[in-house]
């Protein structure tokens, strides 16, 4: 270990450098979750039933949109609150089978990829998308991937095309 009053040969210890990185490169303020506010006289249409009281302004900071078209795109997609898309996807297929097979629902949450299942269930014709409503807890919305009145929708990252008319195709 060095000592520097035990040596006087010692040269003296630079001091530690105090740059200033420019505002661009610094790292910025934590911003609160949902700065995003909606004023009561903006035009909404009706809130979806059962949503968070909050619904639209995570909607709108999820959208990066106030826009009164998008925002009610989004409340036409969104399917209910789960726990994940994996288990929406689960929940709409179990509608699907015939009451003998309900026992699959299980089988399907613990043993598929959700990954691969939600692949399977999408097919290049509908997205899931989510917001979070809580810890641990997802609003779900499904929006066409062909149609007509274009938004976009984040997912994994990145924006993808989505439609608020789905057409045939």
């Amino acid at each position: 270990m060095r000592n520097d009053e035990d040596n006087p040969e010692l040269p003296e210890r630079p001091k530690p450098l105090e740059l200033e990185l420019p505002k661009e490169l610094s790292k910025p303020e934590p911003q609160p979750d949902f700065d995003f506010t909606i004023a009561d006289d903006d035009q909404l249409p009706p809130m979806p039933d059962g949503v968070p009281s909050d619904f639209w302004s995570r909607v709108s900071v999820a959208l990066k949109s106030r826009d009164a078209d998008v925002l009610a795109a989004a409340a036409e997609s969104y399917c209910g609150t789960f726990p994940s898309a994996h288990e929406y996807i689960c929940s709409t297929v179990s509608f699907e089978l015939p009451g003998h097979l309900d026992w699959l629902v299980p089988l399907m949450l613990a043993h598929v990829d959700p990954e691969r299942m939600r692949e399977a269930y999408e097919r290049g014709k509908v997205v899931l998308w989510e917001v979070e409503a809580s810890a641990g807890s997802m609003m779900i919305f499904e929006s066409s991937r062909i149609g007509k009145r274009p938004f976009t929708v984040p997912r994994k990252g990145e924006w993808l095309l989505v439609y608020r008319e789905p057409t045939n195709g």
